[in-house]
């Protein structure tokens, strides 16, 4: 089975191909050009996907923020960061 990204690659290609025979056209696409087209293909597929994934962690990120906000409120830092620990005094 094909990985998605090469799937979708190759289905972007063959698209143009037909694209370019229905025009009536006679392509001048050598085995070269249509490699370079399926690599500059996918790599674009592949960034995007990253692009994406980035926006979804910012998102993300941003929402465990204002959970964390919302968790604070009336609190001080100093019981936040003591929670889970016995408070020390520091005598000096």
């Amino acid at each position: 089975m094909m990985d998605p990204d090469d799937e979708i690659a190759y289905k972007i290609i063959e698209l143009y191909i037909k694209e370019l025979t229905h025009e009536r056209e006679k392509p001048q696409i050598g085995l070269d050009t249509l490699t370079d087209a399926y690599f500059m293909t996918l790599a674009r597929i592949k960034r995007k996907k990253q692009e994406l994934g980035l926006v979804d962690q910012s998102q993300y990120l941003k929402h465990e923020e204002a959970d964390f906000a919302k968790d604070l409120e009336g609190d001080d830092i100093e019981s936040v960061l003591f929670k889970d620990q016995e408070k020390t005094k520091f005598d000096f």
